[in-house]
């Protein structure tokens, strides 16, 4: 199964470069994985094309099918970073989380 990680969305414009960090780490730790990763560059590329710009949020316009098609992806993750802190990233059913504390 090819897996499209998508930019994940900060609750706090400063959260930007952690939320690109735990997107890098997310794809470098799922290597391993039964996925196939796609290259971040070739999904952002693709996004890109659809409308959306580094550091901005998806459109709300943007169609997963047609992002989905052109990276030929048979999974997208999305996800949010909600709380910053320690960081304890968890996956379940498909879904992307992380909990911080101080």
């Amino acid at each position: 199964m090819r897996l499209a990680i998508l930019p994940l969305q900060p609750k706090r414009k400063q959260w930007q470069q952690a939320a690109d960090s735990l997107r890098r780490y997310l794809a470098a730790s799922l290597q391993e994985s039964p996925f196939e990763v796609i290259e971040l560059q070739q999904t952002d590329a693709a996004l890109k094309n659809l409308g959306w710009q580094d550091g901005q949020p998806l459109p709300k316009d943007l169609r997963l099918d047609e992002l989905a098609n052109a990276v030929q992806a048979d999974v997208l993750l999305r996800g949010a970073v909600t709380n910053w802190g320690r960081c304890m990233p968890l996956m379940c059913s498909g879904q992307s989380s992380v909990s911080r504390s101080a």
